[in-house]
């Protein structure tokens, strides 16, 4: 256990540590937080082999007024850095009760897991004598005041865990406008939340993207997986744009909220719905599909809540049933995807009209349940592919 803290306003220390490889035996606390009205420090390590086997807790956390300290953990030259040994990780970079908060950024090149760290040192006295000494059990990579940005980039797999020292079921929490981008070399499974109040989130994974958890923010989210699936209670609710793009299939589990626009794209596979019960898969003003096969099933259509709809697929079809009025029109999405340093980079997925299956021969389906459908822009189906448009409800019309 490391602890520093300095300054007449009790900020909170430095922890530099850098060499080639580095080794904690036991669970291993770094502390640099403030104390009275002071800012949190600053934890600097730079190793290339990082052993942590059992776990590593960091936080430079500021007090009364004062600011929020930087946690920063990379390999040296700035390379990315590995932590092994199977260990867990936790950090906090918060802001005093009046002050503000700074970022929390690691990069690593093994698997990750957030969960739960408690620290225990034998702490050995003047006279030779020990007394034990530890820290609670901490949980959650959190920042909680200014703006706080939160990245975490793996080279395995990035596990989120519902830690037990914090009640919510939260993982991974941005105060205010703080970006959070986490980023797998593997799989990616949120098991917990994540959430920021009002920042951009991007997930992104090389292998698979597996929400069992819900995603919130006031504004876009961005997903980029090889493969996306969720289960059914995982919703994603955002204030702006929501953007999944998946290299193969897509699976909708929850509730995609927004009262923007969602564009979802499945490259080379289909779009999914997890259940089969009918209930609302997308909440939003429009819906932007791309499909390398199809989207919804015959038995088991896409449910949504929307304006707006258009839809490319193939083979697989497009099948869509809406529980109001529809517009078969014209719909683009935008998100701000977050990088490594917590700077965004603007994502269009541009202007798409129309329903349309452009190869396979593939089916159209569409049916409103309670208003009219109005197909404004052309809906057109490949070869033999059927089309099919349905209405229910009183007065409800079918426009061409």
């Amino acid at each position: 256990s490391i602890s520093v803290g300095t300054g007449g306003m009790g900020d909170g220390g430095g922890i530099n540590i850098q060499g080639k490889n580095l080794s904690f035996q036991g669970a291993a606390d770094l502390q640099a937080n403030a104390t009275g009205d002071g800012n949190g420090g600053t934890i600097l390590i730079r190793a290339d082999n990082i052993l942590a086997g059992s776990g590593l807790s960091m936080s430079a956390n500021g007090s009364g007024f004062g600011f929020g300290g930087n946690i920063f953990v990379g390999g040296q030259s700035g390379a990315e850095s590995s932590i092994d040994g199977g260990g867990s990780l936790q950090a906090s970079a918060n802001g005093g009760q009046w002050g503000n908060g700074g970022g929390i950024f690691l990069v690593e090149t093994d698997a990750l897991l957030l969960s739960d760290v408690g620290v225990t040192v034998s702490r050995v006295n003047t006279d030779g004598t020990v007394t034990a000494a530890s820290h609670a059990v901490q949980s959650d990579v959190v920042t909680t005041a200014a703006n706080g940005a939160i990245v975490l980039v793996t080279g395995g797999n990035l596990t989120l865990a519902d830690g037990t020292s914090n009640a919510g079921g939260t993982a991974v929490s941005a105060h205010g406008t703080g970006a959070i981008l986490l980023a797998a070399t593997g799989a990616l499974a949120l098991d917990a939340h994540v959430t920021s109040a009002s920042g951009h989130i991007t997930l992104l994974a090389t292998g698979t993207l597996a929400l069992a958890a819900d995603v919130t923010t006031a504004a876009s989210v961005n997903l980029e997986a090889n493969l996306i699936t969720a289960t059914t209670g995982a919703d994603v609710t955002a204030g702006s744009d929501i953007r999944f793009v998946s290299a193969t299939d897509l699976v909708l589990g929850g509730v995609l909220t927004t009262p923007a626009n969602v564009s979802l794209t499945a490259t080379a596979g289909s779009i999914t719905d997890a259940d089969t019960d009918n209930t609302v898969d997308i909440v939003a003003s429009g819906l932007r599909v791309v499909a390398g096969l199809g989207f919804g099933t015959a038995s088991n259509r896409i449910d949504t809540t929307i304006a707006t709809f258009t839809a490319r697929a193939t083979s697989g079809g497009i099948h869509l049933s809406e529980t109001t009025a529809l517009t078969v029109g014209t719909v683009s999405a935008t998100v701000s995807r977050v990088n490594a340093d917590a700077t965004l980079t603007v994502v269009t997925d541009g202007a798409q009209s129309g329903v349309a299956t452009t190869s396979g021969d593939g089916a159209i389906a569409l049916a409103t349940l309670g208003g009219s459908l109005t197909i404004a822009t052309a809906v057109t189906a490949h070869g033999s592919g059927t089309v099919t448009l349905t209405t229910a409800g009183a007065g409800s019309d079918l426009s061409l």
